[in-house]
């Protein structure tokens, strides 16, 4: 805990006091969600390309805090807070000592805290939606609750929703085949999920903007993909990408050995479940691939790792 205290301190002090103001994501973003707090609409006052979770949020917070930039960067520590804590979580869950898990928090937050200040952090909030499902799948809590959380991903970052949806399906597949067990829990996650979905369907319905909603969150973003596709990620970046698939590939292939020895069957599962969530949540790489990107997507491989 102390050692987390640590973490949210550093990141406090480097976000609201030593991070200039710039034309930038941060910007951009502080700015419609601070034109939300004065009675703006997103998708029709403002031009906003992405679902609409983490710009509610932020304005309930701007409506409590006062709207000002300060708000703005604790709400992003507030979600980065939450991105450590629950890769805790999922670290003591997968049996990992406290120390180790510590020491492994510690790395994972050396390889991230860059993008702190991104302010396109809609992507970070998202990633932390995908470790609550996967913490809960690592639990064996009950898929009624993935659907919301399927839900929550989507609603804040529609691309990463529909690349988390694919892995659970995948995974669900992998765990009870093609029975009747994989689809009751298919059926429960689409309905949780359409009821969830229902509420923010319903509100942009109510201001008016549905229509806008669905031309700036799926026309938009298919739009912003096609024209702005690039490459600027560093080798080491990718090197680490590429060493969890690398790392799963290994252990397939040496499984009749490493079985006996380091990798028991448990093991063996918990890391076929992170790989399959690893592999369809780095999609959020595409189309800007570059540093920042694969760092939003880096707290899932450095997991496996």
């Amino acid at each position: 805990k102390s050692l987390i205290s640590i973490i949210i301190f550093f990141i406090v002090i480097l976000l609201i006091f030593f991070n200039e103001l710039e034309i930038s994501d941060e910007l951009w973003n502080f700015q419609n969600i601070f034109k939300m707090s004065n009675g703006f609409l997103i998708y029709k006052d403002a031009n906003v390309i992405v679902t609409p979770i983490f710009f509610y949020i932020g304005n309930i917070l701007f409506k409590i805090l006062g709207s000002t930039i300060i708000t703005f960067r604790f709400y992003n520590i507030l979600i980065f807070s939450l991105l450590y804590f629950i890769t805790f979580k999922i670290l003591q869950n997968l049996k990992i000592s406290k120390h180790l898990s510590f020491l492994y928090l510690s790395l994972i937050f050396l390889q991230t805290f860059s993008i702190v200040t991104a302010g396109a952090n809609y992507n970070t909030l998202a990633i932390a939606f995908v470790l609550l499902g996967i913490n809960l799948y690592i639990k064996g809590i009950s898929p009624i609750y993935q659907g919301i959380i399927a839900f929550l991903v989507f609603f804040t970052k529609q691309n990463i929703g529909i690349y988390y949806i694919i892995a659970t399906i995948i995974y669900d597949l992998y765990t009870h085949k093609i029975s009747k067990k994989f689809f009751m829990h298919q059926l429960t996650k689409l309905l949780l999920f359409v009821v969830s979905s229902a509420t923010i369907i319903l509100k942009l319905y109510l201001d008016g903007v549905l229509p806008d909603f669905i031309n700036y969150a799926f026309g938009g973003l298919f739009e912003f993909g096609q024209n702005n596709i690039s490459f600027s990620a560093s080798i080491y970046q990718v090197v680490l990408f590429l060493t969890s698939i690398i790392l799963y590939i290994f252990i397939i292939v040496k499984k009749n050995t490493i079985f006996k020895t380091i990798i028991t069957k448990d093991v063996f599962k918990n890391l076929t479940f992170l790989i399959i969530f690893t592999c369809f949540i780095s999609i959020i790489i595409y189309p800007i691939a570059n540093g920042a990107h694969f760092l939003f997507a880096m707290p899932l491989h450095l997991i496996f790792i």
